[in-house]
Formats: C-alpha cells, sequence, structure tokens
C-alpha cells in the first residue's frame, strides 16, 4: 500500500515538473492536415519531430486557415477573423514562442501578441516567393512586421535572395531546408496500385507528385508532358504518373489527348502514401517553373534512391549537384526527353544518381536535423 503510494506520488510530481518545463509553442500557418502541399507537409512534419522527441518537450498548439480541427489544432478560415481570433487564441495559450509561416495575416496576430509580451519569441518562414513586388503602404507594413520577429527562416537561398532583392530585412535570417519522413510501403499496396492505375510490364515510369493548383509549376507539368510524347516514340509501353490534383488537373489531362499520349499518362490524385507509386517509378522527373525552396516531393523521391531529373529553379540547385546526386536541365521538352532516354539507357548512371541522391537526404535532410535547428531557435541555443 505504501510502496504504491509511493509510486502514485512519483508519477504526480514528475507530471507537474513536466508540465512547469513545457515549452508552449505555437504553429501559425495557412494550411494544415488534411490540406496537401509544401506548407502542410513541412509544418506537419516538424510538429510530429517536436512532439515525438523526449528531448524537446513541447507543447504544441496549431491555427490554422484551412484544415481540420482537432484538440491541439484550431481551423479559421475566414481571412480577417482569422487575425483576431488567433489573437485571442494566443491569449489563452500564452505561448513562449510563435512560429508563423508564409503570409502576412499569419504573422498579424503574432506581432501583435508580441507588442504586449516582449519575451515571447517569434519566428517568421518564408515558404514561397512574393509574387508581386510590395509598394508603397504595403511594403513598409510588412517590413514592419518582420522587423518584431526575432528570427527570420527560409526554405532556399534561393528564396532568401529573392525577398533580400526586394526588401531590407535586418532581422537574423537563417535558411532551414525541408526534410523528409519516409513511410514504408507493403507488396500489398506496391500491387493494389498497379491493378487499381492497370500498370503491368511498363518501361520506364516516370513520375512527378504535387499539387495541380500554381499556374507555373503546372507549366512546368505541361513540358514535361510535351517532352513525354517524344519519349513514348521511343518507348510505347512507357508511363507518366501525374500524382496530384487541383484545378489545372483538366488542362493538363486535354494536353495529353492532344498529344496522342492520353493511355500513357496517368493521373492518379492524391494518393496517401507517395512512396507507393514513388516505389515502382524509374526516374523522378520534377519539371517546374516555380520553387519557393527544395521541393518535399524531390526529397521524398531521393530518399527512395531514385534518380531525378529536375529543373534548374528555386532551391533545386542547392540540392542537386548536377551529374552526382541527379540532373539538372534547362525546361525545353526536347532537352528534357533528350536527357530522360539518354539517363534511362545508363543503368550504372542511373544507380550511382539514385545511391548518391539516397545519401545526400540521410546526411542533410532528415527531420530530426531539421527539428534540431529549430529548437535551438525557439531556445536560443
Amino acid at each position: 500500500m505504501v510502496l504504491k503510494l509511493i509510486n502514485r506520488f512519483e508519477t504526480i510530481l514528475f507530471a507537474i515538473i513536466k508540465q512547469a518545463t513545457q515549452m508552449k509553442l505555437c504553429m501559425i500557418v495557412p494550411y494544415y492536415i488534411p490540406i496537401k502541399g509544401g506548407i502542410t507537409s513541412y509544418v506537419s512534419s516538424l510538429v510530429t519531430n517536436l512532439n515525438k522527441n523526449d528531448k524537446y518537450n513541447f507543447n504544441t498548439t496549431v491555427i490554422a486557415r484551412y484544415g481540420k480541427t482537432d484538440e491541439n489544432t484550431y481551423i479559421i478560415n475566414q481571412k480577417i477573423y482569422f487575425i483576431i481570433k488567433s489573437f485571442l487564441i494566443l491569449c489563452k495559450k500564452r505561448p513562449d514562442v510563435i512560429h508563423a509561416h508564409s503570409h502576412w495575416y499569419i504573422l498579424t496576430p503574432s506581432v501583435i501578441y508580441k507588442l504586449i509580451h516582449p519575451k515571447t519569441r517569434l519566428i517568421f518562414t518564408f515558404h514561397t516567393e512574393l509574387i508581386d513586388e510590395l509598394k508603397g503602404l504595403k511594403k513598409i507594413a510588412l517590413l514592419w512586421l518582420l522587423s518584431r520577429c526575432n528570427t527570420i527562416t527560409f526554405v532556399s537561398k534561393a528564396l532568401m535572395k529573392k525577398v533580400e532583392d526586394n526588401f531590407e530585412i535586418t532581422t537574423t535570417k537563417k535558411v532551414i531546408y525541408a526534410g523528409v519522413s519516409v513511410k514504408k510501403v507493403s507488396e500489398a499496396e506496391l500491387q493494389q496500385f498497379k491493378e487499381r492505375f492497370l500498370l503491368k510490364n511498363n518501361a520506364p515510369i516516370l513520375a512527378f507528385v504535387g499539387p495541380l493548383v500554381w499556374k507555373q509549376k503546372v507549366e512546368g507539368v505541361k513540358l514535361l508532358i510535351k517532352s513525354f510524347r517524344i519519349i513514348s516514340e521511343k518507348y510505347p509501353n512507357s508511363k507518366l504518373l501525374i500524382i496530384g490534383d487541383g484545378k489545372y488537373k483538366r488542362e493538363l489531362q486535354q494536353l495529353t489527348e492532344k498529344s496522342n499520349i492520353r493511355d500513357n499518362v496517368v493521373f492518379t490524385g492524391f494518393v496517401d502514401n507517395v512512396f507507393v507509386p514513388l516505389s515502382i517509378t524509374d526516374i523522378y522527373t520534377h519539371i517546374s517553373l516555380q520553387e519557393g525552396g527544395v521541393s518535399i516531393s524531390l526529397l521524398e523521391a531521393m530518399s527512395r534512391g531514385k534518380p531525378v531529373i529536375a529543373t534548374k529553379v528555386g532551391g533545386i540547385p542547392e540540392l542537386i549537384n548536377d551529374g552526382e546526386n541527379g540532373i539538372l536541365i534547362d525546361a525545353e521538352p526536347r532537352l528534357i526527353a533528350k536527357a530522360i532516354i539518354r539517363l534511362y539507357g545508363d543503368n550504372k548512371k542511373m544507380k550511382e544518381l539514385g545511391e548518391n541522391a539516397y545519401t545526400t537526404v540521410k546526411k542533410k535532410h532528415t527531420w530530426d536535423k531539421i527539428a534540431d535547428e529549430f529548437r535551438d531557435l525557439y531556445m536560443l541555443l
């Protein structure tokens, strides 16, 4: 009886100490689970890694404009109401650290809260390029908001330079790349996927992964489809997997029909486990005209040891050393097709690129490493 009381007391005491030493972290984002996209993948993977690792001891709350509400996630759809409601949630949660992502309306309630509670650390992460150069009052307002942050991070050096070309930022800056979280793939999943999309003895199988909602990215996919018309002439049994969905999907489907390759191009929509189609892919082809940082889809393909061919945009050249762990290509259909055909005909080179790609991700792009970098910012280590 006495022993049980002692054990009970120790359990309660440990819980009290843990609660007292927990760092309260609030992530404020435009999109969160189950919304698909780079920001969701980045933030959800970071939150998962922080929460599962005992050495961090973070109590994390997420505020998002789009997503699904749960015990630790608040969803506020309307933009202006988002600012007000987010501020009220911050007042309730009283976080030690706020990590805001991507947009001005995400940063605004964070800065207002920090003005009232100046000891709160505020981190802001740029994920994408500024679509238009801001001028006048809008530019002054954003600069002021950024100046209130403790640290501003960027998902690539290229993005940091792009922002610095438009804004004179005096706040501490740091580049922290994306990581990759690998999911296991079962034989049953592979078989089910092949049967669902009628994939049998097809070669080569190429793939592109990404939401079909950003015009410049989709323009890159169009170039990939045009190049694939050339590839399919040499390899009639080849397949191109377009893994993703969005408002431009129908436009891409029409292009495959116009190019007479409808039967060779498979639109899978979003899939629960992207590593399933990546596992059966021969070459991953990331042809895009717009990337703010290092594409998470590209990292996922590399983590499977796949040889990759990608365009020289955004942070991609910071990840790919041309000819060593992938191939960088200009965005022109004939050049893309030529590079794919040449690579597929060289098994030794495919294996070398795939192995080096895997090593790159293993050394530099695990979420354990990324989480450690953010922990240091959060805790001022």
